[in-house]
């Protein structure tokens, strides 16, 4: 499944997540965990955030974030990531 979403221009963008911005703190920022993805096998694998490529931000961090995390309390998890942001007007 695949979306795409977007904001009119020259207005506040809405709040991603519970609104606030992801410091890797599981109490307080929206997280997915245990993430998994298909691979060209079609097999489900663990899901790898270094092949990620963030040379790109399409707002600024004190808009939204997210940030990886593969220990909680310093147990493994599996892939996790925590995200969110507030929102407002963002470039």
């Amino acid at each position: 499944m695949v979306g795409v979403v977007g904001a009119n221009p020259n207005k506040p963008t809405p709040p991603m997540g519970n609104g606030h911005l992801s410091k890797n703190d599981f109490s307080k920022t929206c997280y997915m965990w245990r993430m998994k993805v298909i691979d060209g096998k079609g097999e489900s694998v663990d899901f790898d955030p270094s092949r990620i490529l963030r040379n790109k931000q399409d707002a600024t961090k004190d808009c939204y974030d997210l940030e990886f995390e593969r220990k909680v309390f310093q147990k493994p998890i599996g892939a996790s990531m925590t995200f969110g942001g507030p929102g407002g007007m963002c470039p």
